[in-house]
């Protein structure tokens, strides 16, 4: 937690349940759904370390399936007024 204050803190939008580790050997550290608990061996930061935090994006993005569903259905739906169209000419 002191490294995460230090580089300024989490963000409104950062999704503190779901931050990782991930070591500079490689292998990632996933928190056991608490804060800063990690499952797994070496519970430290060392140098080359990348401690992530992503976004929270689940409410963000929830409307933008049914948004780009809705932009098909009128889409094909045109396609199918100007089919429509050209054989009636």
């Amino acid at each position: 937690s002191d490294y995460i204050s230090k580089a300024g803190g989490f963000k409104d939008d950062a999704d503190k349940r779901a931050v990782y580790v991930v070591k500079a050997s490689g292998a990632v550290e996933v928190s056991k759904g608490r804060l800063f608990t990690f499952a797994g061996g070496n519970r430290s930061i060392s140098p080359g370390d990348t401690i992530v935090v992503p976004l929270e994006t689940e409410e963000k993005l929830r409307g933008l399936p049914l948004i780009t569903q809705a932009s098909q259905i009128i889409y094909q739906l045109s396609l199918g007024a100007a089919a429509l169209n050209q054989l009636q000419k």
